[in-house]
């Protein structure tokens, strides 16, 4: 009977070790599927997906490498992903509050998360309220972008290239 119940809590212990969170690499899926764009970021908000999310005292932040961050560590060009409270406010943009971050910080993410933000530095609409990533290889990515303008949405496709930062941007028709 003892033999059985160590054998118990030593299957339990496996299990709970394995469910810990490792370091792992993005891939260009991960991000397509996960991964939004910062496009405006302080340590008490930020800009994705059209909405402006306030950071809180309980906003938790995490990174897919284990490394610790803040708020601070929140840059414009940034890949994350985030869990918010249910609630959003019907304004331009759209506001609401995010409860969880999740900073894509390996070295693939990183080297995509440079482009975009080389790109958010030089391109020359003005201000965007959405950067949706289309496509992402290796060498480079295709997005759709929205300006930020209250009369009209003006809608572009960008393709970024992520060795040389290079891009050219077209008027989505």
């Amino acid at each position: 009977m003892k033999l059985l119940k160590w054998a118990g809590v030593l299957a339990l212990a496996i299990i709970l070790v394995g469910c810990g969170k490792t370091p792992s690499n993005a891939t260009p899926e991960k991000l397509l599927a996960d991964a939004s764009v910062v496009l405006i970021a302080s340590e008490q908000e930020i800009l994705t997906d059209t909405t402006m999310w306030t950071i809180t005292g309980q906003t938790i932040f995490h990174t897919n490498m284990s490394t610790k961050v803040s708020a601070a560590d929140i840059k414009i060009g940034d890949l994350i992903s985030y869990k918010s409270e249910d609630k959003i406010l019907e304004s331009y943009p759209a506001q609401g509050t995010v409860k969880e971050v999740f900073l894509f910080d390996d070295e693939y993410s990183l080297k995509v998360s440079a482009a975009i933000t080389s790109f958010l530095e030089n391109q020359p609409e003005g201000d965007l309220l959405a950067f949706d990533l289309l496509s992402l290889d290796d060498k480079k990515l295709t997005a759709e972008i929205k300006k930020w303008n209250f009369e009209d949405d003006q809608v572009y496709v960008a393709e970024i290239d992520l060795e040389t930062h290079a891009f050219e941007m077209k008027k989505r028709d």
